[in-house]
């Protein structure tokens, strides 16, 4: 039996894990014997509890800056004081390994102390950890993922410290330098510290870290820094010893939670009232059952009685909540340059004067949601930093000149203020808010953000995209994504991909919010919360009717731009018309063949249009009506409050507002869910339904279908138009022809002539002659004039083209939207309802995966009960059927996913107990005589299955593939059942249109009888299923 010692770093009293092997250390025990008097209760709980680390050879007192290290050095020089263990830990006093297997990096777990801690949810035992230690040489955290590591430690840290300490490295332990240099460039960060090492293995990472530590003290200014690189010196030894060829066993880590309270600052006027609830409402909705909040509402003038005892309700629905109204008197004055923004955003820069007690606090603009605990945010490393905040990446293009401009070197380091965590304590030692105060009369563009970028441009740590994800970088589609130079160099891959998985904060930061334009990305979320608020009733009469119809005006919009079009038109009519007279010259030829080109690419571009006009106007008027009515209905006819009585035939509909997992609300918070009525008939409505039938319904059916058929007829008008012309250009052609032979006969005529006929005839026929290249000259010249006008005529026919396809697209993406709203209404109205749907990240906006794309699924799951789910692309249908899965103990659930970087940051966030995940590798193969990618041994992954429901993501790589995860007609016939459905999204791209086609074709040959359906939101979900399960389709 070997012996092991885990050593737990503390620095303060808390839950004791202590036994032969758990081992206590007070780590700067030299330090707080200084600063805590000697009866102090504190002092007196770690003296008796945990062996110090300031005896003998020690660094306690340098504890500040070594942080936990100097319980590590501790440790090298007094190894025998721990027993000589085979194998020595370390491990934090809330940080601690999750000895067994877990999907993800990090857990966050609340119930540190209670009795099953360690055994049940650590899975600790003496006997787990001489297995583990049986299978690897050593132990250490699972990584996470960054843009790199240096890039991670360059945005949060001092760069020249790191940069100091890899030279050191490469002085002192040269066989390390090439580990150095690919842990910095690559993106697994492992952090904390921790570790489990054999004695040998301990000793040279000691001897590494402390040497390196010990002469960047010397080398480099750490006056009141920390030596947080000693995080990145572990990282560069453990990747060394993987280069050696040692075995490696890499453990998700915890952060546990004791009952704690966070400061939350916020500033609205009475305007904005209503969203600050809604906020409110989203924060406490998503608060862990130890988490509290005292929430700091800065108002430059008291709220009305009613206002405040709305929201003073919250301390009563949540208990343990604190809500505090503080009356701002500065910055009356103030200038404000951006049109959305009250002079309350400058509040915040008085918030380290007037939380003179506070050290540190969280402050949230009013127009955001939160969707997680925000504990995590509050624990962030601030070290020597005055704030955090997330990248603002539309800054990250603005040039040097400009940065200068505001007194900035560059913008490489600006963070949006919506979301940020303040160091009030640092802030007020260092006197900023004088200087916050002197340049807020500047005059900045940006009013108080830029303020707060330029007076702590040397102090702001960078955080995660997903704590502060600003709809305004929300692209149109994935791809299009980084192929924006902001974006690209503010956020990492892995960072985009985590935070649309799981935000904790989604933050409408534009001028369009959420309840003034209901298309707005993740609007849905915000009217999730604003229908549990306590001002729900007041925002259903303040905004629902104007947000909800505001996606429908877009349409009556371009309306204008079809008058403008058809002005066009007429001019180019006009033009056309001029030259057709004229233009009866051979040149002009060749710009009626490329005019009739052009014809034709025009005439399939409004087939093509025809097509899809067709599909989309039968439905654009029920889906714009339900659009506006199913949330108005929902907030009215919704959910109660925790307290309110329902009707006994409403007691059925109970529901978990928080979708269970670990943010669900505590005992004796229940929401109850109202049956949803029939589709309301406007006469059966107050005014207020009546009025948006009205706005809603002319806008989408009668307006849109207008919009079409006037477009058609102006395109087919200028058809007839250029037809005429290309006739008149050919009556022009044979006429200069004629006039040709003409001149071509009197000169060969000439040549027959004897010579005394030529001296009689000369002078006739050379008057001829020159009368007829006067002439030709003359029509060369009224030509070269009339091509010009040609030229122009068929570049306005070709700009007219081009304006017809930009109002056909704007019409059809306008549909698309009031398409995509009526889906998100329907999506939360029953879908997120499900007993065994628990996740809360499911609401897609503009995710990969679409409104309808999930409530297929969902129906798929809720009906056809599949046992065998084949996914081919891990994203959100794998949240939706994970949780399936988990809940259905017989259903096999197996994805097939290429990019490992993806499986891991994606197994973050999402529990997958009863979900195989299979990482393949891609290859380039042929396909019909076409080049496709394709997954590598894919049949053998998948050879001993049979599917019962296939679900098919959008393209693997290139948008230019012909096909597309063609891999899924390896599963027909053999491998599907004779029961089946087979789901496809991103049906709209050419490549997966093609794949359905050939799945349709794979079917019929294999002599399976299948019917396929589509429906369409901002995309359009495609479905092959058995005739049995016809139904399915009909969504």
């Amino acid at each position: 039996m070997s012996s092991i010692k885990l050593l737990l770093a503390y620095h303060k009293p808390d839950v004791l894990l202590k036994d032969d092997i758990l081992t206590p250390i007070h780590a700067g025990r030299a330090l707080a014997r200084q600063r805590l008097p000697e009866d102090s209760e504190d002092l007196k709980w770690l003296l008796e509890n945990s062996t110090g680390d300031d005896t003998g050879d020690n660094i306690s007192e340098k504890n500040a800056s070594y942080n936990e290290m100097s319980a590590l050095y501790w440790a090298w020089r007094h190894y025998e004081e721990l027993g000589d263990p085979e194998y020595v830990g370390f491990m934090h006093y809330r940080r601690h390994f999750m000895f067994k297997d877990g999907d993800r990096t990090e857990y966050e777990l609340t119930n540190l102390g209670a009795p099953e801690y360690l055994g049940e949810t650590l899975g600790y035992s003496r006997e787990v950890l001489e297995e583990i230690l049986a299978d690897c040489d050593f132990v250490y955290p699972r990584p996470h993922f960054r843009k790199t590591v240096r890039d991670h430690f360059e945005r949060n840290h001092h760069i020249e410290d790191l940069d100091t300490a890899v030279a050191i490295i490469g002085e002192r332990f040269p066989d390390f330098a090439a580990s150095a240099e690919a842990y910095l460039a690559g993106n697994k960060a492992i952090f904390c510290n921790m570790f489990i090492m054999p004695k040998a293995m301990y000793f040279e990472y000691a001897d590494f870290m402390f040497t390196t530590l010990e002469e960047l003290e010397v080398r480099a200014d750490m006056e009141g820094k920390r030596m947080f690189v000693s995080e990145w010196l572990t990282g560069i030894f453990i990747t060394e010893m993987l280069a050696r060829g040692l075995r490696g066993r890499a453990l998700p880590r915890t952060t546990a939670e004791g009952p704690h309270t966070i400061p939350v600052v916020m500033a609205a006027d009475l305007n904005y009232s209503k969203p600050l609830a809604v906020t409110i409402t989203s924060l406490l909705e998503n608060a862990q059952p130890n988490t509290s909040y005292e929430v700091n509402v800065l108002v430059a003038e008291e709220y009305p009685e009613d206002v405040r005892d709305k929201l003073l309700s919250f301390e009563t629905t949540y208990p343990g909540t604190k809500i505090n109204f503080v009356v701002v008197d500065s910055f009356k004055d103030i200038t404000i340059t951006t049109s959305h923004v009250t002079v309350e955003t400058y509040f915040r820069l008085m918030i380290p004067t007037l939380f003179p007690e506070l050290k540190r606090c969280i402050y949230l603009d009013v127009d955001l949601v939160v969707e997680r605990d925000l504990t995590p945010l509050f624990r962030q490393v601030l070290d020597d930093k005055y704030l955090a905040g997330v990248y603002a990446a539309s800054y990250r293009v603005e040039t040097d000149e400009k940065a200068a401009q505001i007194g900035l070197p560059s913008y490489d380091r600006y963070v949006n203020a919506g979301v940020l965590l303040m160091n009030l304590e640092k802030i007020r030692h260092d006197g900023l808010v004088e200087r916050f105060i002197e340049l807020s009369t500047k005059g900045f563009e940006s009013d108080d953000q830029d303020v707060l970028n330029v007076a702590c441009y040397d102090g702001i740590l960078s955080l995660p995209f997903r704590f502060n994800v600003m709809t305004k970088y929300l692209p149109q589609n994935f791809n299009e994504f980084w192929g924006w130079t902001g974006v690209k160099e503010s956020y990492s891959k892995d960072e985009w991909e985590q935070a649309m998985s799981s935000p904790v904060i989604i933050h409408y930061a534009d001028k369009r919010k959420p309840w003034k334009d209901a298309s707005t990305d993740f609007a849905d979320r915000w009217w999730h919360y604003a229908a549990l608020s306590p001002v729900r009733d007041e925002i259903s009469a303040a905004y629902l009717a104007d947000a909800m119809s505001t996606s429908t005006e877009r349409i009556v919009r371009y309306r204008g731009d079809l008058v403008e079009a058809r002005r066009a038109r007429r001019r180019a009519e006009d033009q056309s018309r001029k030259a057709g007279e004229t233009a009866e010259y051979q040149d002009a030829v060749l710009a009626s063949v490329r005019l009739e080109r052009e014809v034709r690419q025009l005439k399939r571009a409004v087939r093509d249009r025809d097509r899809e006009l067709a599909d989309t106007r039968g439905s654009v008027s029920f889906k714009v009506g339900r659009a506006a009515t199913m949330p108005l209905r929902k907030v009215r006819d919704g959910k109660r409050r925790a307290g309110e009585e329902a009707p006994a035939a409403e007691q059925s509909a109970r529901v978990n507002p928080t979708a269970g997992g670990p943010g669900a609300r505590p005992a004796g918070k229940d929401l109850e869910l109202r049956p949803m009525p029939a589709a309301p008939e406007p006469a059966d409505q107050s005014g207020g339904i009546k009025r948006l039938y009205a706005r809603a319904m002319p806008a989408s059916k009668h307006q849109a279908a207008s919009t079409a058929d006037e477009q058609r007829r102006l395109i087919r008008r200028g058809y007839r138009d250029v037809e005429a012309k290309q006739v008149e250009l050919g009556r022009s052609m044979a006429h200069l022809e004629n006039m040709l032979e003409e001149v071509v006969g009197l000169v060969r005529a000439s040549e027959r002539m004897t010579v005394g006929t030529i001296e009689d005839a000369s002078m006739r026929t050379l008057d001829a002659i020159v009368q007829s290249s006067e002439s030709l000259a003359k029509m060369v010249g009224e030509a070269s004039d009339e091509m010009e006008k040609l030229a122009l005529v068929s570049k306005q026919v070709e700009e007219l083209a081009e304006r017809t396809e930009d109002v056909y697209g704007k019409a059809l993406g306008a549909a698309r939207s009031s398409s995509e709203a009526a889906w998100a209404a329907r999506f939360h109205d029953g879908v997120s309802a499900s007993p065994w749907l628990e996740g809360t990240a499911l609401a897609p906006g503009r995710r990969p995966a679409g409104y309808p794309f999930l409530i297929a699924l969902h129906r798929i799951l809720e009906e056809m009960r599949p046992s065998a789910v084949m996914e081919l692309g891990l994203g959100q249908a794998t949240t939706m059927t994970a949780q399936y899965a988990a809940s259905h103990p017989d259903v096999r659930h197996q994805v097939i996913e290429h990019d490992q970087g993806w499986i891991e940051a994606f197994g973050e966030g999402t529990e997958l107990t009863s979900t195989t995940i299979t990482a393949l590798g891609l290859e380039s193969a042929s396909f019909r005589g076409d080049s496709v990618v394709r997954y590598r041994d894919f049949d053998q992954a998948t050879e001993e299955t049979t599917s019962d429901l296939v679900i098919v993501a959008g393209p693997v790589e290139d948008e230019d593939n012909v096909y597309t995860r063609i891999d899924v007609l390896d599963l027909i016939p053999q491998r599907l059942s004779d029961r089946f459905v087979i789901v496809l999204d991103d049906y709209d791209r050419p490549a997966v249109t093609r794949t359905a086609d050939a799945i349709l074709t794979a079917l019929r040959d294999a002599g399976i009888d299948a019917v396929a359906e589509t429906c369409s939101g901002t995309k359009t979900v495609w479905l092959a299923m058995s005739p049995d399960l016809r139904e399915l389709g009909l969504i």
